[in-house]
């Protein structure tokens, strides 16, 4: 039995999906055993309240460079910053897209 793609030098296998992360490690004998470690809620409700920061520290109106430095202050990368500034502007966000790099909270 050869090793499956993605098998480590120490005989361990990774299978990750978003609710839990499969350890298989290989016998001698060429048994298998698994074991499932559920991944914790805790990593979605930091996301979440690190989004809920990033927002708050957000003027009510404010332009690119605004958002920018209010993702400095709060530590999420400005890359992070963009895409959750795109995903706050969908239908029925909680911001308002006013012109080019502008932008205003929907209060």
């Amino acid at each position: 039995m050869s090793c499956p793609v993605g098998a480590g030098h120490d005989g361990y296998i990774t299978d990750n999906s978003r609710k839990s992360i499969n350890l298989y490690r290989v016998h001698p004998k060429k048994r298998v055993y698994m074991s499932s470690i559920e991944l914790s809620r805790s990593a979605s409700v930091a996301k979440s309240s690190r989004r809920q920061s990033f927002f708050a520290a957000l003027p009510d109106e404010f332009d690119r460079q605004d958002y920018l430095e209010a993702a400095e202050r709060t530590g999420v990368p400005s890359s992070t910053a963009e895409k959750w500034i795109r995903t706050f502007c969908d239908d029925d966000g909680p911001l308002e897209k006013i012109d080019h790099n502008r932008y205003r909270k929907n209060v």
